[in-house]
This record gives C-alpha cells, structure tokens and sequence, in this order.
C-alpha cells in the first residue's frame, strides 16, 4: 500500500543533547548569585515578611527551575538530582557533608536493599510462578479479570517492587490477550493503579514512603511503622478497586492499536523499519505498483531514497532501483516475511553484519521489547546507539506511542515506552532478557535459572517483612540482612545485583534529599508554612489535609513522586508545628498524594510501561486517572483527620 503524498509531514528534528548542560548553566549561575546571599533583600524583608532574604530567593529559584526542566524532561531526572547536590553544596545551601548525606540516607539504603532483594525474586522466578499460577483466572469476563488482576497485583506490590510486579503481569496480560474477552487496553491500566496502590499500603511497597518516614525521622519524628498506615491504604485501594471495576473501566475505549485515533500518518500502529533493494534483485527495474509495496495491505510504503537523492514521497509509476532505501510501516509478522525475502534485506542487518560477523551461522529471532524509563537508549536515536556492541541484538524496527516519527529510522529518538523488535541470536536470549533496559514481552519457560531457589528467596522476603514489622530489627537492617542471605543462599550473585537494580531511584533519592535540608537552612520551609498560616488563618485539619493532599497529587503528576515528597515533606512539618498540630498525619498526607499519580503516563514507570501496549492517549489517563484521583482525595479528606488527629 501506497503512503498518499498529501498526507505526508516530516518528523521533528533530533535534539541536540548537551549531557553537561544542567553543570555549565547551574553552577556559574548558583555561585555569581550566591556572593550576595549575605545581603538582606531590603524590599523582601520589609514589605513581605522577616523571612524572605536573597537566599530564599534564589533557592526557589533553583525549586522552579528545577520543576519546569522535571517536566520538559530536558534530562533525566536522576542527572537532574545529582546535579541539584552540586549546586546546593557549591551555593552554600547545605555544607558538604549535608550535601552527600543522601548518598547514606536510611531511607536511599533502605530503598537500594529492597531493589535488591527484588531482583532476587525476580531472578529465582518468584513473581513469575506466582503470575503463571493464575493466568488461567483472567480468561474470565472483563469486570472479573479486572477485579482479580487489581486484588493479585496490588496485594505483591504492598511487599515487592512495584515496577517488578507490573513487568511481569504485563507479560502476561499480553500473551494471553487474545484469550481474553476483555480488551487489552482496558485491563493494562487497571494494572498499573493497582501496583500503584498497593504499594501505597505498607513502608515497603514504594520507596516514596520509605522516604516520608526518614524525613519524619530527621525531625525527630517516630518513623513509621511497616503497618501503620495500612488501614488507610487498604481503604484507598477497595475504593480504587470498585472505581475501576464500576466505573473507570467504562471510561476506557475498546482501543486496539489499529483504531488509536490519531490523524498524523506515522502515528498509525505498525513498526517502522527501512528496506533496501539489494543487488540481483528481482525488483530492480520494476514500478513499485508491480511489487508487494503496492500490492500488500499490510505494507504501507512511505519513502523511498535512491543512490543520489533526498528522500521523496514515492508514487505508482516509480521505478525501484539497486541501493534503493525504502522505508516502510508493517507488522511483526511482514517484518519475519521480510526477513527471509531475498529479493529486499532490512537495512538494520546489513549495518550489523557490516558491524559484526558473531552471529554468522547461529539461529537468531525477532523479540518485542518495551523500553524502559531507565534505559540507555532513551533520548538517543537509532544511529547513535552502538546497539549490536552493548546488547549483542540489532534493532530491526520501532513502534512509538508519540505521534511523529523522523522519515529516517536512523534519525528516530527512543523514548521510554517505545516497543523496538529487536533481532538475537538464541544463545544470547537469556543474557538479554536479563538486561534492566528493556521489558522482554515474550516469556520464555527456561529462563529462569536458579528456579530451584524460589522458596528460598521467599522465605527469606518473608523473614525480612516479619523482622521489620515485629520491630526486632530496624526495616533498613532487616532488609540488607536479606540481601546477604539472598547472596549466602546463591539466590542471586552480587554482579547480576549490580546491573539489575535500577540506579536512578538510588541517585535520585541521593540527589534531592539535600534540596530537604536546605529548605530548612535557609528558613525556605517556615516562609512557606507561615504565608500559608497567615493566608488562610487556623484551618481545620481537614481542610487542612483536603489542600495538601490535592496539592501534592497534582504536583507529583507532572514530576517524580519522590521529589514532590522531598518539596512538600519539610513544609508540612513547618505547617504543623506553626498550627499546633501533629505532623505524622500530614507526611501521611504527603505520602499517599505523591504515590497518586493516576493523571498522567509520565508520573509512574508504571504508567509509562503500560502507555505503548495499551495504545493509550494522554486524555484517558486524564479521565480515568483524574475520577481516580479526586475519589482518593475526598477519602484521604475524610479518614485521615478521624483516623489521626
């Protein structure tokens, strides 16, 4: 099939990325400014309040800043954060020894072992046993599959990695979909707020709570029990489970990929991938309406580049020539097809054997992969990632949830969420499963390797939740006791750990647990609790609690959960204590508003995974996250003051 030339828009140029922008612009910035931080600003001091000197100033300054680039995404959020530590120790916002004190923060510690310990089950099949055990129940009504895959996934992500659980039941939501009587795109996101808020039930489940609890501690605060909130949480998840069930399934369409909506040609569902005409083949001198490009429905022909030219719309009568660059939009299936047909050779295989002769006579297959928040490849484009040399495959197509791609494969930026089919030889198929850059949608039965150790590792979670919860051991104890014994045990090996565990959590935490400490140096987080007392005067706590909580929730929507805590956290304290109230209530508040990030793809890696597959539009995160959202907001409105205060 033919692309219509009148419908045909270029792609968005690449991004130029400048990896050391967020030093060369921060620091300078920081330090200029900072020779006149011991200045009173007269015109703060005397017409605002006694609080607000330069220092402050600049140091919400950095805060927006530091906000607007989280939602551009102009670069990752953990470089982001390692680069706030910079620039607070380099501006005297914090001293050095407060800025790195992140890097041993109970709470990034705490978070690191848990990750670690996830990986152990992951790796011994733990997970996976428990999501092969019931697929069989959600071959059921949509409502029952709903039901039963919601009470499944958030009951693991109350005591296991969030992100892990959701990894493995999208596998298997998607293998068995066309079992299934419910469409796939509305049971992906019932999965994904469900692993949201089930982890949102215990001190475990997300490390956005672990980190709340610290900052209780560092205010000398009783930190929070594994349990104590689970009451609340568990209140929040039926009333989210009925929601979905009743409601927010019905508010998700029957979206197959193929009826996604949107106008823009190169956002229609399909891979794309380019072809080249080899030399000897039968389609040398033919016009294309004599050829498969033409003649194949499931073949939409977009381009075409000769030896010589720019690439152009192509038309019926053009004559297909030797070298010619075709790029195309298929299927999985056509791409396979396309893979054996002499007479064409996809231009990703001939760069890899260009590349590397490795795999020269070993049998190789096509995989789906899904990319990761925390993948190497984001932000990159196809040529400038030495895939074949880092992950030993070679990128043969790519499908985007965004809506434009560049006319060139090579030119296409990844970004997280894109499914890529990848091509690998089998005797590196377990290696690459592994690999904590992608999600593998196939499943594969013999990959699990040390699947005789999954009791082990079981019981091992289990020791370290009951050990934590019963207060023997502080849960950061416990849980670095439980990744020794995974280690002792050979449930998992130190080197697999290493490149397994997703880093950019533990660096995030490092890096914006010092933005905390600053906000109270510089007085930042009273100014804020008494403006907010002298606006609104001696709220109730219920209002109180009704203002945080949709506050924060919006907030973490368009940014990390985790740095809305670390923002809001301090100035919940500040606002208690300036109203003579309890501020354990309030970072409970802080808590589960940051974890409610329902409004939006970006606000979880959950949501981010589901967002390709699924086939999902911005707005319906928007529809049904925001019912969502505004139901846990009245919830939290009402039971946490009678629970509380």
């Amino acid at each position: 099939m033919i692309f219509e030339p009148q419908k045909y828009q270029k792609g968005t140029k690449e991004m130029v990325e400048f990896q050391f922008f967020p030093f060369v612009f921060f620091v300078p910035f920081v330090v200029g400014l900072k020779m006149y931080s011991s200045m009173e600003c007269f015109f703060f001091q005397n017409n605002i309040n006694e609080y607000m000197t330069l220092t402050i100033a600049l140091l919400f300054g950095i805060i927006l800043l530091l906000i607007v680039m989280l939602i551009l995404e102009v670069f990752p959020s953990d470089t982001l954060a390692m680069t706030l530590m910079v620039v607070l120790i380099v501006g005297g916002f914090v001293s050095p020894q407060e800025g790195i004190s992140g890097l041993s923060n109970q709470a990034t510690v705490t978070v690191l072992a848990l990750m670690i310990l996830s990986v152990g089950l992951e790796t011994t099949g733990v997970i996976t046993s428990i999501g092969k055990r019931i697929r069989v129940l959600f071959e059921r009504t949509e409502w029952v599959t709903i039901l039963i895959l919601m009470v499944i996934v958030g009951t693991c992500s109350a005591f296991i990695s969030t992100t892990a659980v959701v990894i493995v039941f999208l596998r298997i939501m998607i293998k068995i979909s066309q079992k299934m009587p419910a469409n796939l795109a509305k049971i992906l996101m019932p999965l994904s707020f469900a692993g949201i808020m089930g982890g949102s039930c215990t001190l475990l489940g997300t490390s956005t709570n672990l980190l709340v609890s610290s900052i209780a501690k560092d205010y000398k605060l009783e930190p929070f029990g594994v349990f104590e909130f689970t009451p609340i949480g568990i209140c929040f998840f039926v009333a989210g489970l009925a929601y979905m069930v009743l409601i927010g399934r019905h508010l998700i369409p029957n979206r197959t990929p193929q009826n996604r909506g949107d106008d823009h040609p190169y956002a229609m569902e399909g891979y794309l991938t380019e072809v080249v005409i080899p030399p000897n083949s039968e389609l040398i001198g033919k016009p294309i309406d004599e050829t498969i490009f033409a003649t194949d429905k499931e073949l939409e022909f977009l381009e075409v580049k000769h030896r010589t030219q720019k690439s152009f719309v192509p038309n019926e009568v053009l004559v297909l020539q030797e070298d010619d660059l075709l790029l195309v939009k298929t299927t999985v299936e056509k791409i396979a097809e396309l893979h054996q047909n002499k007479n064409v050779r996809l231009l990703s295989r001939q760069m890899g054997k260009q590349q590397s002769e490795e795999s020269e006579g070993s049998e190789t297959i096509l995989c789906e992969v899904i990319v990761r928040p925390i993948s190497r490849l984001v932000g990159k484009s196809l040529n400038r990632i030495a895939v074949k040399r880092d992950y030993n495959a070679l990128p043969i197509a790519i499908k985007k949830h965004q809506l434009h791609y560049s006319s060139r494969l090579g030119h296409t930026r990844v970004e997280s969420g894109d499914t890529v089919l990848m091509e690998i030889s089998k005797v590196n198929l377990e290696q690459f499963y592994n690999l904590p850059d992608f999600v593998v949608l196939q499943e594969y039965e013999d990959l699990s390797a040390k699947s005789e150790k999954r009791y082990i590792a079981a019981t091992i979670m289990i020791a370290v939740i009951v050990l934590a919860a019963t207060n023997v051991l502080p849960i950061m104890v416990s849980a670095l006791s439980g990744c020794v014994a995974m280690f002792l045990t050979g449930c998992m090996d130190l080197q697999k750990a290493y490149r397994r565990v997703d880093w950019s959590v533990f660096f995030l935490l490092a890096g914006v647990i010092p933005l905390g400490i600053a906000m109270d140096n510089t007085g930042a987080s009273q100014l804020i609790a008494a403006t907010f007392v002298e606006v609104l005067g001696e709220v109730s706590p219920r209002i109180l609690v009704s203002i945080l909580f949709i506050f924060t929730a919006l907030l973490s929507g368009v940014i990390s959960n985790n740095a809305t805590a670390i923002l809001i956290a301090p100035i919940a304290v500040s606002i208690g204590v300036s109203l003579n109230l309890d501020p354990r209530p309030l970072l409970f508040t802080v808590m589960f508003a940051a974890s409610a990030s329902f409004i939006s793809p970006v606000g979880y890696q959950t949501n981010t995974l589901i967002y390709g597959p699924g086939a999902y539009k911005f707005m319906d995160f928007v529809k049904v996250g925001g019912g969502l959202m505004v139901l846990i907001w009245l919830l939290a409105t009402l039971l946490i003051p009678m629970f509380y205060f």
